[in-house]
């Protein structure tokens, strides 16, 4: 039955735009939510299974998961994500130096760009930022990046929105934004509970130029 569904549903989905794909998941989020605990259990297995069937979890398919995960699992399974813990960066800036290295390793091969995208990224966390040290991609992984999610969604609203900002200029810091980039961007926003619209040019920190 699930891969009836799957083959009838795939064409829809590989023509998709893009951009469509996290609206898509943040509109069927109500309709999961009427799930009873048990489908929504056969659920969580069949969206696992389909992710890594390929034998490969890319970080966009991983973010959905997150997003899915923040929306879902705390409605079923009755937890919190214990957020307001943190008022503070500084205990998690181990957190925010790997997830702003992984994403200055995206679409940077050169040395010198992944640098220069690290430390547009740590500029936004002001002088704590000046002393991280850009990771080797080797050190990103998902089950690295997926303890730093954890970690940084117990922080407050405002600062989760200071990691995205952080995001948003390691992306941005070469003055373009590819499609495959901004969508991994809004991707991870949502995980943190502070989703973004899309966006075409390199956003500018007030101040910089």
């Amino acid at each position: 039955e699930l891969v009836r569904e799957i083959k009838l549903l795939h064409p829809k989905v590989t023509a998709m735009d893009p951009r469509a794909k996290l609206p898509a998941v943040d509109l069927a989020i109500p309709s999961l939510k009427q799930l009873s605990p048990s489908q929504f259990n056969t659920f969580s297995s069949n969206l696992r299974w389909l992710v890594e069937s390929d034998q490969q979890i890319d970080l966009f398919e991983y973010a959905l998961q997150k997003v899915l995960e923040r929306h879902l699992k705390s409605h079923f399974e009755g937890t919190s994500s214990a957020a307001d813990a943190y008022h503070s960066l500084i205990p998690l800036l181990p957190h925010c130096r790997l997830l702003i290295s992984g994403f200055a390793h995206i679409g940077h091969t050169d040395p010198a760009a992944i640098d220069h995208a690290f430390q547009q990224g740590t500029a936004g966390l002001g002088e704590h930022g000046k002393k991280l040290q850009l990771l080797d991609n080797a050190d990103c992984g998902l089950g690295d990046m997926d303890q730093a999610i954890d970690h940084l969604n117990q922080a407050t609203l405002t600062l989760r929105k200071k990691v995205v900002d952080c995001l948003a200029h390691t992306v941005g810091a070469d003055g373009e934004v590819t499609l495959q980039e901004a969508e991994l961007l809004r991707a991870f926003a949502d995980a943190l509970g502070c989703p973004i619209p899309p966006f075409v040019n390199g956003p500018q920190r007030p101040g910089n130029t």
